[in-house]
């Protein structure tokens, strides 16, 4: 019989344990040379008998002629050697013409590293190898979401044949997937030996409705999932159906950037400070919990840079803790000592609360931002933030923690908090972060019932203008944040002269879990003049009620957390919709505004001048607090009886608050108020004394009231949209505390809602990533350069041998894949042949 590797049991079958791991940490390279010499040694030992059991005599079959041994001097033993010698020199040119690809990202998915990738990008896609240390299926998937709706799946199972097959599918919900009408991916080479599955696939971006877009540059989850009972054979062959189980607890998430997955990993000598939660204790009774601390950074012997930050999120924590905020603190020298007293009694309040102290609102520059589903941070090389008031910095920081907890489930403690890392090496440039949107307060109203209602916050010219240097600034990472109801956002750029450039930042399937800071490929120009545009787009299909701006969860934020250099005084860039001509498009036409019957007009003049006088109040309460005589005088001080009368409410209005804080059934009632949701009691967020006068039928309900109970049907949702689109109203804000509003304001150059531009599959492009600045060019830094993630080494084995082809699937890779198309197969025919030649010389049996 001549022998034929295909009745040899695999290399990999015969491997376990540890011995299985040694063989994954070969290299590739080697398995051409082996496996063809093998087969010419193979065809070298055909002259020979098989070696008889040790201490016996093997028989000579009868007629049988005397074959000579290895050491007789016969002729015909050369030829044999010299095939053997041209069989080798043909698998070495095998051997390095089918390398194996250069996968140089890699990432453990799982804690205890059982489930293990290894990729890197291609030109229309990217190549993966997974392994998985599981007797049965295994599943990996990337989720726009976070979690199985909508996800693009890939799953492997071992076939009858006892090779792999891989099938593309998708998830509709938290069900079995389904297969994809294209199966789109692309099996290279597979194997299953019993303890571990390994495979490795090309996964084409393609234009499958089915598939989810590769090829932006962006953060994406990456699913998982694995099974530890062994399929029957041949119950691949033909679908998931009868073999994709449920996972149970063998399942996992991990936000990854598949083009530049640095991470936030910091050399391990780089100082850093943490600033943590002292045990807090989440209410029992409240989902939401805004938790705040002041602290005190150490002094440095010389100034030193702030250069990036990572979570550091207490185990078990992770389904509470939604944000993390690092604020720096304004503190003029008349209030250091009470920011002292702070520090020293380890004081922490309720954020917005009337346990918090009035002067933590000095607390308004944003340091840090860590959000769920991100790790953190790394400046740009030539960025950093100064430390410490001496050094140009703040001396006094402010955490805010951002706790949901929407069972209300009781007995969390919590202590998480972000790590801040620094060096002493200082960089050139010094950086900033804008928080850019819209205001956050109940003039933002989002309909119920809606699939896409689009609201906007802009960043005005009159803004950049004033705060912007002439060379402009450049904006190096954004984070995206709304709420429950977000569905998608987009951080929008209009230059000075009107054009709509290059969308910096978008998220067009955004979830509330699953926020992370983004790093752009290129920084982008923002210069003076411009304009940055928040555009967010909500679903509330589900909800009944209109959802208001707030700070709860179930209330809504359309913000996106610039940061950015050289670094200006300019910190808050808002704008939110004139509510005078809200009012009149919902159809009131008069109202009794703080004691006075105003047109509707002059009432919404009037509201937003309380929310003013409210913000100032607060300031000036801060700067009185233990402030010398000649300290700057009350901002809100009146010019005339009218500005007087407002001051007036507006003080007014904050002691009805601390009210409604202290008894908020009784208080709401005795005002006439009903219904009022808990988050909308902020009297920074809602002024609930505007009583409508006409139309007659709502005659003194509150507006709030007539907000709730309006009839929010296609023509109601058409007028909201357009009082929102036509008129709005700027606020700009600086590190000092000082608010600049700028007139009502009719929006132009800005369409309210671009679509993006159609990709190569006509589909809408998944990020914009800004690759151009006002000028269309780039001329600064690139972005980020993190230190690639600790991991295993690039696997590359020579037990995982190749495998059948997915069905629907080519077997061959792409020449972009790093694998030769044409090279290989030749090579490899040519050392069948060799070797065949060396079978056919001496066809005797072993």
């Amino acid at each position: 019989m001549r022998p034929s590797h295909k009745t040899k049991r695999p290399l990999v079958a015969r491997i376990h344990g540890s011995e299985a791991a040694a063989a994954v940490s070969a290299g590739r390279r080697r398995a051409g040379l082996v496996g063809c010499a093998r087969l010419a040694r193979a065809g070298a030992v055909t002259s020979r008998r098989r070696p008889p059991v040790r201490g016996t005599r093997a028989p000579r079959p009868p007629g049988a002629e005397r074959r000579p041994s290895p050491s007789d001097p016969s002729p015909r033993r050369r030829p044999d050697m010299k095939l053997l010698i041209a069989c080798v020199l043909v698998a070495a040119a095998a051997a390095a013409s089918v390398e194996e690809p250069e996968l140089p990202h890699h990432a453990a998915l799982d804690s205890e590293g059982r489930v293990l990738l290894w990729w890197r990008p291609t030109a229309d896609g990217l190549l993966f190898r997974l392994r998985v240390a599981a007797a049965g299926y295994v599943a990996l998937g990337v989720s726009p979401s976070g979690g199985m709706a909508g996800a693009d799946i890939v799953a492997a199972a071992p076939a009858a044949d006892g090779s792999l097959a891989v099938w593309d599918l998708h998830a509709t919900g938290e069900t079995q997937p389904r297969l994809d009408a294209s199966q789109d991916v692309r099996l290279l080479s597979g194997v299953a030996n019993g303890t571990h599955t390994e495979l490795l696939f090309e996964r084409r971006d393609s234009c499958d409705p089915d598939d989810v877009p590769l090829a932006a540059d962006r953060a994406v989850t990456l699913i998982w999932a694995f099974s530890e009972q062994p399929v029957a054979p041949g119950a691949a062959d033909s679908g998931p159906a009868g073999w994709l189980t449920y996972h149970g607890t063998r399942r996992g998430s991990r936000l990854i950037n598949l083009h530049r997955p640095g991470g936030v990993r910091f050399a391990p000598d780089t100082p850093y400070l943490d600033i943590v939660a002292p045990q807090v204790r989440l209410p029992d009774d409240e989902r939401t919990m805004y938790f705040c601390r002041i602290t005190k950074l150490p002094e440095f012997p010389r100034k030193v840079h702030f250069i990036g930050f990572e979570g550091l999120i207490q185990p078990g924590s992770e389904p509470f803790v939604h944000h993390i905020i690092v604020y720096e603190c304004t503190v003029p020298e008349w209030r250091r000592a009470a920011f002292e007293a702070y520090v020293s009694a380890r004081q922490a309040a309720r954020c917005y609360s009337p346990n918090m102290p009035a002067d933590w609102g000095r607390c308004g520059h944003i340091l840090a931002v860590w959000a769920v589903g991100g790790s953190g941070e790394r400046l740009p090389p030539d960025v950093g933030i100064p430390l410490r008031e001496e050094y140009g910095g703040a001396t006094y920081v402010m955490a805010e923690i951002h706790y949901d907890n929407p069972a209300v489930r009781p007995g969390v403690v919590d202590s998480s908090g972000v790590r801040l890392y620094y060096t002493e090496h200082l960089r050139p440039s010094e950086a900033g972060l804008l928080n850019v949107g819209h205001d956050i307060a109940v003039t933002q109203m989002v309909p119920p019932g809606q699939t896409d209602y689009v609201v906007n916050g802009l960043c005005h010219s009159s803004c950049t203008r004033q705060w912007l240097p002439a060379g402009g600034v450049r904006v190096y990472s954004v984070l995206l944040h709304s709420h429950l109801a977000g569905a998608q956002m987009r951080l929008r750029h209009v230059a000075a002269n009107g054009t709509e450039l290059a969308p910096i930042a978008e998220e067009t399937a955004y979830a509330f879990n699953y926020q992370q800071t983004r790093s752009l490929q290129q920084p982008v120009l923002v210069r003076p003049g411009d304009q940055l545009l928040v555009e967010c787009v909500y679903d509330t299909q589900h909800r009944r009620n209109v959802t208001f701006g707030g700070l709860s969860a179930e209330n809504e934020m359309c913000l996106a957390f610039v940061s950015y250099y050289p670094r200006v005084p300019l910190t808050i860039c808002w704008s939110s919709p004139d509510m005078g001509h809200t009012m009149e498009q919902l159809g009131i036409q008069a109202a009794n505004a703080y004691g006075m019957e105003l047109p509707v007009r002059r009432a919404g003049d009037m509201i937003q001048q309380v929310i003013n006088n409210l913000e100032s109040f607060a300031r000036a309460e801060w700067d009185r607090e233990g402030a010398p005589a000649d300290a700057e005088p009350d901002p809100a001080g009146a010019q005339d009886a009218t500005a007087r009368h407002l001051y007036e409410v507006a003080l007014q209005e904050q002691r009805i608050m601390s009210d409604l804080r202290a008894d908020n059934v009784t208080a709401l009632e005795a005002l006439g108020v009903h219904g009022l949701p808990e988050a909308l009691q902020d009297p920074f967020l809602i002024l609930k004394d505007i009583l409508v006068i006409d139309p007659v039928n709502f005659r003194m309900s509150t507006l709030f009231q007539y907000v709730v109970e309006y009839p929010w049907d296609a023509e109601g949702v058409a007028r909201l949209q357009r009082a929102a689109t036509e008129f709005y109203r700027p606020k700009c804000v600086s590190r000092d505390g000082q608010i600049r509003n700028t007139e009502r304001q009719r929006l132009e150059h800005v369409a309210w809602r671009t679509p993006p531009a159609p990709d190569r599959c006509g589909q809408t492009a998944q990020d914009g990533q800004g690759a151009q600045d006002s000028q269309g060019a780039q001329d600064g830094q690139g972005g980020d350069t993190a230190v690639e993630p600790a991991g295993p080494a690039d696997p590359p084995s020579e037990q995982v041998t190749r495998g059948p082809v997915a069905r629907g699937s080519v077997q061959e890779p792409d020449d972009h894949s790093g694998v030769s198309r044409a090279a290989a197969p030749l090579t490899w025919w040519l050392c069948a042949l060799v070797c065949a030649a060396a079978l056919r010389a001496d066809p005797a049996p072993l």
